[in-house]
């Protein structure tokens, strides 16, 4: 729709930019600068034209379709196959094995006994029936001298069951005895 011809139907201008040579008679010759030339760069290097590849560019207005759509019969096109067949090749001969050239096979393992290596009986205070040096002596002496008069660390006598101690230990009802 165009509204040029009715007057008031378009927006007034309000600045007005008078461009170009005469549009402005300039007080001042030169008071304004100079159009700068314009410089064409044309010169660029035809390598990277690719115009004569057939399909390097685009063709927007050559897409053609062979598609056509009817909502109420609609005909689907499936993706199909034909399954390619092909023949054995014939067995001529197995180039991997070489079981009749001499040296070609592993040779079989040994089987070594495994190791005791839990065996711990020749290190002393491995096994449970282990008595201390001190405790070996001290069994000697007594089996020689029938008494117990020679083991001076026996201190059963004082630590014995019938042993109770007269101490008070109930902090909460201390006992106290004097002189008696």
């Amino acid at each position: 729709m165009d509204t040029a011809d009715i007057e008031g139907a378009q927006p007034r201008k309000r600045f007005v930019i008078a461009r170009g040579p005469g549009a402005k008679d300039e007080p001042i010759e030169g008071a304004r600068p100079r159009p700068h030339p314009r410089v064409r760069f044309d010169n660029k290097p035809d390598s990277f034209n690719v115009r004569d590849i057939d399909g390097a560019k685009p063709r927007t207005s050559m897409f053609r379709t062979r598609r056509r759509l009817d909502p109420l019969d609609p005909q689907y096109v499936l993706p199909s196959f034909e399954p390619l067949t092909y023949e054995d090749p014939r067995f001529i001969r197995d180039s991997i094995n070489v079981d009749d050239i001499e040296g070609t096979k592993p040779r079989v393992k040994r089987q070594f006994a495994p190791r005791d290596s839990h065996n711990v009986d020749d290190i002393e205070g491995t096994n449970a029936a282990w008595k201390p040096h001190r405790a070996r002596v001290l069994e000697m002496l007594r089996a020689q001298s029938g008494s117990r008069k020679a083991d001076s660390l026996d201190v059963s006598d004082i630590i014995r069951v019938g042993f109770v101690s007269q101490r008070c230990s109930d902090p909460l009802r201390p006992i106290y005895r004097v002189n008696g």
